[in-house]
């Protein structure tokens, strides 16, 4: 005899939200070779004069002056680096002289120096 159980099973659904935004994919352009023989990164060789499909990280920076785009390429936006401001200290010495520290404590001068030395060159140090 076979029993029921009274177990409901309910499919799982998944989240369709993303929660990232899409990535840009990077599309091939038009080029042509100005110069000689021009071999890609994957072993396609590139005869003078022949125009050819690549993307634009696969021409090196030393040869557009060769190699010239058909189409313009498109800008790339670099992240702006975030500042982040450096600290330092003055530890006095026992013979009166001072000592610079930044954060992780590592000791910034060779020999003690005088305060008004010390507050100069974290000054410098800091711009």
């Amino acid at each position: 005899m076979i029993r029921r159980s009274n177990i409901k099973v309910e499919p799982i659904q998944e989240e369709t939200e993303q929660t990232q935004p899409p990535l840009e994919i990077p599309t091939k352009m038009r080029w042509k070779n100005m110069g000689g023989t021009f071999r890609l990164n994957r072993n396609t060789i590139i005869k003078p004069g022949e125009k050819f499909l690549a993307f634009p990280y696969e021409i090196s920076e030393a040869f557009r002056d060769v190699i010239i785009p058909l189409e313009a390429i498109p800008e790339v936006k670099p992240k702006p680096i975030p500042f982040i401001p450096v600290n330092y200290t003055l530890k006095p010495t026992d013979d009166g002289f001072f000592d610079i520290y930044n954060i992780q404590g590592k000791k910034m001068n060779e020999k003690p120096l005088e305060e008004t030395v010390a507050k100069n060159l974290i000054n410098d140090l800091q711009n």
